[in-house]
């Protein structure tokens, strides 16, 4: 199975996907949804009591917070990954060559200005997770190849799984399931 060879151009919403992922990675992954329930959900309650109690500045301060805390929402999602893609457009604007071994992975980037082929162990990741549709090899604690997952077929897939799972041990954090 090994080598593993391919070769990817990271779109903006892979970065997106990306930046969404690294926000909440951890024990918030996939949870930040549930959480603007349970604030919409507190919102409605307080208006309900407001209501009821015939505090009507309540509401109108109550509603000031829950739309504050939702246009920072809105922006941190919406328009900060943008200026970072934008930002980091000549990192993303090249196809980069993967190839995974047995015992260590090489990125091979060639482009007019830029050539290098970097090789490394697996231990040098700092960590790996597997999404349902990515793979994300963090070099530091903020900065990961994104490896989107449909470049590869299932059985690439399980054998990366599989010597990630070797070498890394409790720094890859498999989500694909």
């Amino acid at each position: 199975m090994f080598p593993i060879q391919f070769s990817i151009k990271i779109s903006y919403k892979d970065f997106y996907d990306f930046f969404r992922f690294s926000t909440n990675k951890k024990k918030h992954y996939k949870r930040i949804p549930l959480f603007l329930f349970a604030l919409f959900m507190l919102y409605i309650v307080l208006i309900y009591r407001s209501l009821i109690l015939m505090d009507y500045e309540s509401v109108g301060y109550y509603s000031f917070i829950f739309m504050l805390l939702i246009g920072y929402y809105l922006w941190y999602i919406l328009l900060v990954p943008k200026s970072a893609f934008k930002s980091l457009s000549l990192v993303y604007s090249f196809e980069n060559t993967y190839s995974f071994e047995e015992d260590k992975y090489s990125i091979k980037i060639d482009t007019d200005a830029y050539k290098e082929l970097i090789e490394s162990k697996y231990y040098v990741l700092f960590q790996a997770f597997l999404t349902e549709k990515y793979l994300y090899l963090y070099t530091q604690k903020n900065a990961a190849h994104i490896i989107p997952l449909a470049s590869l077929s299932g059985e690439q897939v399980d054998a990366l799984r599989g010597v990630l799972r070797r070498h890394l041990a409790s720094k890859f954090i498999d989500y694909s399931n």
